[in-house]
């Protein structure tokens, strides 16, 4: 183990997942379709190319800093890719609530939208687009919410 890999085991949680390869400024932007956040480059909602890492890191970046509402809606957003989604729902609720940043809203919003389509209940799922919608109607996962939700009713929403 090299003496960087020692100092990067010593780094609280969350400092990790800020400092991790997942946010290297090497790496190239991420493609439409990405999550945004510390996450982005690697997660892609369909992909699963870091999904280990990420929930790794998301679930002790929660734990470290639980009233980090960011750190909520990530690992609500790594459920979601895992595919637990009841407690991804209820993360991603709890970081919607907390939130005060209408962008980071939306994301929220958005990504509940994804995990209500998921679990069929098509009538929630455009409840949380609607709001997605009305926090930023132009942020991308708003797009990839009503993607998801369309071939259940034939309509965005």
């Amino acid at each position: 183990m090299s003496p960087l890999a020692d100092d990067d085991a010593l780094q609280p949680p969350a400092e990790r997942l800020l400092n991790s390869r997942a946010i290297d400024d090497d790496e190239p932007l991420p493609a439409p379709g990405l999550l945004e956040g510390p996450l982005a480059p690697g997660m892609r909602l369909g992909g699963y190319e870091l999904l280990d890492e990420a929930d790794q890191l998301s679930r002790e970046a929660l734990s470290a800093a639980p009233a980090v509402s960011a750190f909520r809606g990530t690992r609500g957003a790594v459920l979601l890719q895992k595919g637990d989604l009841p407690q991804s729902r209820k993360l991603l609720l709890q970081a919607y609530r907390r939130q005060s940043d209408r962008r980071s809203r939306a994301k929220d919003a958005a990504l509940l939208a994804i995990a209500c389509a998921r679990l069929r209940d098509v009538p929630e799922a455009h409840r949380w687009l609607a709001r997605a919608r009305s926090e930023a109607a132009d942020d991308l996962l708003v797009g990839l919410a009503e993607r998801e939700i369309a071939p259940l009713t034939g309509v965005a929403g």
